[in-house]
């Protein structure tokens, strides 16, 4: 299910099997649910997708109830005292958006304590003021942060350097695809492409 606040609604999924497809077929990516800015998605077998730049996607899932999810949030709230607050803000936040991704896993059968987390993006898109915080930083900061708090297991990042990130997660198996796509704006490592499994 994707849930976002202009997307209330179920989508209708359709069974894939890492046995019938593998990441590298346009197959699955046509058939993946993409997890658009301030939304999250919960799913058994169907792959969720998203485009990051300096956004964060934290991917949970229970490797025992085989059910998992992505989310896609652009702001960090900054503080541990912005954290506890949520007033003013929306989906877009991360406090917000990490507490929706929870709350829908829980919800579908995921057991908090069995959950493992994987957590991509926060690339460098745009330039900053020195001793400024790139807005990338403080989101791949806040994820480390919320998942310590909830005592969630962070498996792995792929965070920072001057990266768009083109990602693919199976949530009921907890493999991922990540490619990473230079930025016109800042200069690139010559590695630009990544493939987590």
């Amino acid at each position: 299910m994707l849930t976002h606040p202009t997307h209330p609604g179920a989508i209708q999924t359709t069974t894939m099997t890492m046995e019938a497809f593998s990441f590298k077929s346009r197959d699955i990516e046509s058939k993946a649910i993409n997890v658009v800015q301030g939304a999250w998605a919960v799913e058994r077998e169907r792959v969720l997708r998203t485009i990051l730049g300096s956004c964060v996607s934290v991917c949970l899932y229970d490797p025992v109830a085989r059910i998992g999810g992505m989310n896609h949030y652009v702001f960090a709230p900054g503080t541990a005292q912005t954290y506890a607050a949520a007033s003013g803000r929306t989906t877009m936040h991360g406090d917000i958006c990490m507490e929706g991704l929870l709350n829908a896993l829980l919800a579908k059968g995921a057991v908090k304590s069995r959950l493992r987390a994987k957590a991509f993006g926060a690339g460098a898109m745009f330039a900053t003021k020195a001793g400024d915080m790139a807005p990338g930083k403080r989101n791949s900061s806040f994820a480390k942060y919320w998942l310590e708090q909830e005592g969630i297991v962070l498996e792995l990042t792929d965070f920072h350097g001057a990266y768009a990130r083109k990602l693919m997660f199976h949530p009921g198996t907890g493999q991922h695809l990540c490619q990473r796509v230079p930025t016109p704006f800042l200069p690139n490592d010559p590695a630009v492409i990544a493939m987590h499994k």
